[in-house]
């Protein structure tokens, strides 16, 4: 299960990171890139290694920090929204926009 989470990782890594690295190749069909997939592999799995051997202690740290670092980042976009909203719109809050209910479900006519 790890090998399939890290090959999702580098697949993630290739198409989003590494554009920005030009140096870096990405492509597995030639050695180079295969190589750089083996060594990405290689170092990911081994900070996991080492955060599976430090213990519970180093995980909980890690899981608390993820929680903070979401909780900041909901934070900064809500705020990013709102201040980039083209408009605040709030006449339209609570009200319906049809004029009357339209039946979910409707008897048939003779």
């Amino acid at each position: 299960m790890l090998g399939a989470i890290n090959v999702g990782t580098w697949g993630f890594f290739s198409g989003a990171i590494a554009p920005w690295f030009p140096a870096i190749s990405v492509d597995t069909s030639t050695a180079e890139g295969f190589r750089n997939q083996i060594l990405f592999m290689a170092i990911i799995t081994g900070a996991q290694a080492l955060i599976n051997h430090f213990g519970i202690k180093l995980t909980a740290k890690l899981t608390d920090f993820s929680g903070y670092l979401i909780f900041a980042t909901t934070i900064v976009l809500t705020l990013a929204c709102f201040a980039f909203a083209e408009h605040w719109d709030f006449t339209r809050c609570g009200r319906s926009t049809t004029s009357r209910a339209i039946p979910l479900i409707t008897a048939p006519t003779n």
